[in-house]
């Protein structure tokens, strides 16, 4: 590519820290993961209603929500006798770093999930997120980015990027 006239080397240096920006997201990606979890506690505060395909989770069966409330006394926190959150661990590992939360990144890419198990060794998130024959799925990870919910993975996702290529870290910091 060439020019004619002055602003060619000003032109120049701003593609080429677009590109050096593009190459390597991870400060962005760093930024999307503070906006996963509080999109991931949306999820959960709104037992799957807000940022899912799936919309809002099987209400708990009669009887499992009776055996809850008399092994608990209700006496579990701000989220009992919610859907998901006997323990709290699986929202914890999703919304905060809690134990079993997963975030890796690379230059362009990231992954993002929960380890969670049971004593036993039990990969229960996929059972939720699946269900059971005794038990309805619950999709907690089936963001829903093309549909209803698009804004709110845009804003957590996408517009940290753009952000990011646009004016560079600097615009992350505020």
């Amino acid at each position: 590519m060439s020019f004619d006239g002055g602003g060619g080397e000003v032109f120049i240096a701003d593609v080429r820290r677009f590109t050096e920006r593009a190459s390597d997201l991870r400060p962005a990606l760093a930024v999307a993961h503070i906006n996963i979890m509080n999109a991931m506690d949306k999820v959960f505060s709104t037992q799957g209603a807000t940022g899912t395909r799936g919309g809002t989770w099987a209400a708990l069966s009669e009887k499992y929500r009776d055996w809850k409330e008399r092994r608990y006394h209700g006496s579990r926190g701000p989220y009992f006798p919610r859907i998901l959150t006997l323990s709290g661990r699986l929202h914890g590992s999703l919304a905060a770093r809690g134990a079993g939360h997963v975030w890796a990144m690379r230059p362009r890419e990231f992954i993002f999930g929960t380890r969670v198990r049971t004593p036993r060794g039990a990969d229960y998130p996929r059972f939720h997120a699946e269900g059971t024959p005794k038990m309805p799925g619950r999709p907690f990870l089936e963001w829903d980015v093309t549909g209803r919910w698009r804004g709110l993975w845009i804003a957590a996702i996408v517009k940290p990027v753009q952000r990011y290529l646009r004016v560079g870290l600097a615009s992350l910091e505020r």
